[in-house]
């Protein structure tokens, strides 16, 4: 629980996944409960966009774990923050000796038996929300979908895309926002 913000943990047969890692503020929460689930690395981290409500604790988690791959939205210098927030983020990667890794439709992490596949974005926008980095993880007929803060345009680009967003869960886009999930989205997801 990171309060208005998103952090999610995955783990599967020893691995550990963490998407996004809440405010500023919530940096030690988030370590102090990692931690209490017996993480000592983490295999990957997603930043899914460079709001500091995603990313704010992402320094701190940096600075307490070793982490193997560092993913984030490749934007366009026009698009690339000069928040405090992201610049810290960098900074604590930089330390850590990682680059961060550009999310790209089609890449895919393999962890045993289960995968994360990154979908979208599928396309460059104005608006950082849309730029969220969209993840699929997949264990047998099991899958969970997370796409961030992604606007209703994105959701529809990633329809037409062809992505197959199906999952059994959906996390809800923009904490829920009627922004995001929009009717034809939610169909084509088809959670239960």
């Amino acid at each position: 629980d990171v309060g208005q913000g998103d952090s999610t943990l995955i783990q599967y047969d020893g691995h550990n996944i963490l998407i996004d890692a809440g405010e500023n503020d919530q940096g030690n929460v988030v370590v102090d409960y990692l931690k209490s689930q017996g993480v000592d690395k983490l295999d990957l981290m997603i930043g899914s966009h460079p709001h500091s409500d995603h990313i704010g604790g992402m320094d701190t988690v940096l600075k307490a774990f070793d982490t193997e791959t560092i993913l984030m939205p490749e934007l366009s210098k026009e698009n690339t923050p000069t928040t405090k927030t992201y610049l810290e983020v960098l900074s604590a990667a930089e330390q850590q000796g990682k680059a961060i890794t550009a999310a790209a439709p089609g890449q895919t992490f393999t962890y045993g038996q289960a995968k994360i596949s990154i979908l979208g974005p599928v396309q460059e926008y104005n608006d950082l929300n849309s730029n969220s980095v969209v993840a699929k993880f997949s264990y047998g007929d099991t899958s969970f979908l997370f796409g961030g803060d992604m606007e209703a345009q994105a959701e529809q680009d990633l329809l037409e895309s062809g992505a197959n967003v199906k999952s059994t869960v959906l996390k809800l886009s923009h904490h829920g926002s009627n922004t995001s999930n929009s009717q034809d989205f939610l169909d084509a997801v088809q959670a239960n």
